[in-house]
C-alpha cells in the first residue's frame, strides 16, 4: 500500500503480548547509531568554529570593536550546523517511520522528499541556528569579561577555548535531543500516514524520568492514551514535541505506541 492511499486500518494494541520494557529498550538500541552520527557532526562543527574563531583573533591587543569583527565567523556560519545535520536528521526521521511501519506490519517507508518530512525539518531548522547563536553569545560574553578584566590576548584565547570545550561536552546532550526529536517526529508522521487513531505514552520508568518535585515537568504518564494530534496531560503532542518547553524535551527518552 502506498503512503498516499491513506486507507483505514483496524489496530490492535501492540504491546499487550510483549514486555513494555523490551519495546522501549529496542527503540533506544535502534536509535544509538543515529545519535552517534549526529554527535560526530556536532563535534566537528564546534571544532571548526573553534579554529575559525581563534584564527580570527590574531595576536594584537584588542577592544570591544575588534570582538565584533571576530564574531563575524559565527554570523557567516550560523546556518552551517543545520546544513551539516540535515542528512542524518532526516535519516533518523526515516528510522522513526520504519519503527512504526514495522510495528504495524506494513512495508511503507518515509522518504526524504515527503512534504511532511521536508516541512518538519524546515520548521525545526531555526532551533539549530539558535544553537550556533547561543555559542556565539557565550564566546562573546567570555571575551568581553576578559577585556574588562584586563586580560592579554593569550588569556582571552584561553577564555574562548574554555567556552568551546564546554560546548563539546554539551554535544552529547544536543545529539541525544536532536536524534530524539527526529525519530519521534518520524514516528508521528508515520502514524498520521497510517491513520492511527490513538497512541500510548511509554517512558523509561526509571529514576531519571522527569517528575515533580525534582522537575516542573511530568513524564510519569506511562500508559496514558490520547487521540493522535491531541495533547497528553503534560502538554506535549508526543515525546520530544519540538514545540514543547526545552526543559521537557532535552534528553527525553520517551516514545509512544500506536494503538
Amino acid at each position: 500500500m502506498g503512503l498516499a492511499e491513506k486507507k483505514s486500518f483496524q489496530f490492535m494494541p501492540l504491546i499487550k503480548s510483549q514486555a513494555r520494557e523490551d519495546f522501549w529498550k529496542a527503540a533506544v538500541r535502534m536509535q544509538g547509531p543515529y545519535e552517534a552520527r549526529i554527535r560526530a557532526v556536532v563535534l566537528r562543527f564546534i571544532r571548526e568554529m573553534r579554529r575559525k574563531f581563534l584564527d580570527s583573533m590574531g595576536v594584537e591587543k584588542t577592544s570591544r570593536s575588534d570582538v565584533r569583527r571576530w564574531l563575524v565567523v559565527f554570523d557567516e556560519n550560523e546556518d552551517r550546523l543545520a546544513a551539516m545535520l540535515e542528512p542524518d536528521f532526516k535519516r533518523a526521521m526515516r528510522l522513526g517511520g520504519k519503527q512504526v511501519f514495522g510495528e504495524l506490519k506494513t512495508t511503507a517507508a518515509l522518504s526524504f522528499e515527503m512534504p511532511q518530512v521536508v516541512s518538519f525539518y524546515e520548521n525545526h531548522e531555526p532551533k539549530l541556528v539558535d544553537v550556533v547563536r547561543t555559542l556565539r553569545d557565550q564566546v562573546n560574553g567570555a571575551i568581553i569579561e576578559g577585556i574588562e578584566a584586563g586580560d592579554n590576548m593569550l588569556a582571552l584565547a584561553e577564555r574562548a577555548k574554555e567556552v568551546f570545550s564546554m560546548s563539546q561536552t554539551r554535544a552529547n546532550t544536543i545529539a541525544r535531543t536532536e536524534t530524539g526529536i527526529a525519530v519521534q517526529g518520524g514516528r508521528e508522521i508515520a502514524m498520521e500516514e497510517m491513520n492511527v487513531r490513538e497512541h500510548e505514552w511509554l517512558s523509561a520508568r526509571d529514576d531519571n524520568v522527569r517528575q515533580p518535585p525534582k522537575s516542573e515537568f511530568d513524564h510519569t504518564i506511562d500508559g496514558e492514551v490520547v487521540k493522535l494530534g491531541e495533547s497528553f496531560s503534560n502538554g506535549l503532542l508526543y515525546p520530544l514535541d519540538p514545540d514543547g518547553e526545552p526543559g521537557t524535551i532535552i534528553s527525553c527518552r520517551c516514545t509512544t505506541i500506536p494503538l
